[in-house]
């Protein structure tokens, strides 16, 4: 599948004045009032899934939102949330990836794109988004995964695409984090689906019929998220392009303790102080200090998933879980996505990418050599 071929998800959201009718949804957490993006499209924006992770919340696994007590007035859900905190690479190139909102700890939202010509006994399938972006960026709110023009052009499915946190604030590895409060970004997505399985009836999916989707890190997940809930895996199938969980290696905790270091957290006396320490920390220089780790533009970067053997297993671990058909059964689509360099280019409406530069950058950075022994 090429990367150029994702053009429906770059339809351009129109003004909420598209239609006068205000849809309403009503969910566990009250009613939530959309837009109409496109005359053919819906949309629920910067609907929260979780509570946000400030604070004491920092660095520790999603927690799920109260119920509503009926007492809630309509949340308007116009404009995307803001972006989970995004790793700085050192680099003079563009970068599709990069969010269009503001970046905030308060980040854990999601999106919900409904054709409006849904009838309304009839609930959806649901397509479920997970964005690329080596787990250390990417946002909903990038241009290129704006699901729009997928659900203008394919009536009968819902799209939704979520935020879940990235680098030192999804993955800290902090050896003062016991193994359930690691891979944080992953549970996010988990934290996602089980309100989903809630809640999208109330914009007209079926919860039965979510298939969960990513590209490159967000592949990664949604595999590996088969074998830690094999048993209620959410999701009924896969699409994964350019990522299985084999990809996802093991990860130290040098990330976090460099970033102690730099902000005056470090104490190899007490890590739980340390961890302490950190939660303090302004958010923005957390960011600061992950980014200035390295001059390497694709390289060593703010935080990945590490091996906990509940969310994500060593490569050996997964191949003897494979073999012994320890995972969620269920149908998956799989591919690579040519074009990949396209991602860390700017993009231009007119002229789009330069192809020399990511005809290098795919080639070098995201090559897959078995695709390069077919040409």
């Amino acid at each position: 599948m090429k990367l150029s071929l994702s053009s429906l998800f770059l339809f351009p959201l129109l003004a909420a004045s598209a239609s006068s009718a205000k849809p309403l949804a009503q969910t566990q957490q009250g009613p939530i009032q959309g837009a109409h993006v496109h005359e053919k499209v819906l949309a629920f924006l910067g609907v929260p899934y979780a509570k946000p992770p400030l604070g004491e919340l920092r660095f520790r696994p999603p927690e799920p939102l109260d119920a509503c007590d009926g007492n809630r007035s309509v949340r308007k859900a116009t404009r995307f949330g803001p972006a989970c905190y995004q790793f700085r690479y050192q680099s003079v190139l563009g970068d599709s990836l990069a969010p269009t909102t503001p970046e905030s700890e308060d980040c854990l939202s999601l999106n919900i794109f409904v054709p409006s010509s849904r009838h309304k006994s009839k609930l959806l399938p649901v397509l479920v988004w997970l964005y690329g972006g080596a787990f250390n960026e990417g946002s909903t709110s990038a241009p290129l995964f704006n699901p729009t023009g997928l659900v203008a052009e394919q009536p009968e499915i819902i799209v939704v695409t979520l935020n879940y946190r990235l680098n030192i604030f999804g993955f800290p590895n902090s050896p003062a984090l016991s193994f359930d409060e690691q891979n944080l970004g992953i549970r996010d997505q988990r934290a996602a689906l089980e309100w989903l399985r809630l809640n999208i009836g109330a914009f007209g999916g079926d919860p039965e019929k979510i298939t969960l989707g990513g590209q490159s890190a967000g592949a990664d997940s949604a595999a590996a998220l088969t074998y830690t809930y094999r048993d209620d895996p959410i999701a009924r199938s896969l699409i994964l392009q350019s990522g299985v969980p084999e990809y996802i290696g093991p990860q130290d905790d040098t990330v976090f303790t460099q970033v102690a270091e730099t902000v005056g957290c470090r104490n190899t006396l007490s890590r739980a102080d340390e961890l302490h320490c950190m939660k303090a920390v302004n958010a923005r220089s957390l960011q600061n200090a992950m980014s200035n780790l390295t001059v390497n533009p694709f390289g060593t970067t703010g935080g990945a998933p590490m091996v906990d053997n509940i969310t994500v297993f060593s490569v050996q671990d997964y191949l003897k879980l494979g073999a012994a058909g320890n995972f969620s059964r269920l149908p998956v689509l799989m591919g690579i996505t040519d074009n990949e360099g396209d991602s860390v280019l700017n993009f231009s409406e007119k002229g789009g990418v330069n192809k020399t530069l990511s005809n290098i950058l795919t080639t070098t950075f995201f090559n897959c050599p078995l695709a390069q022994e077919a040409l």
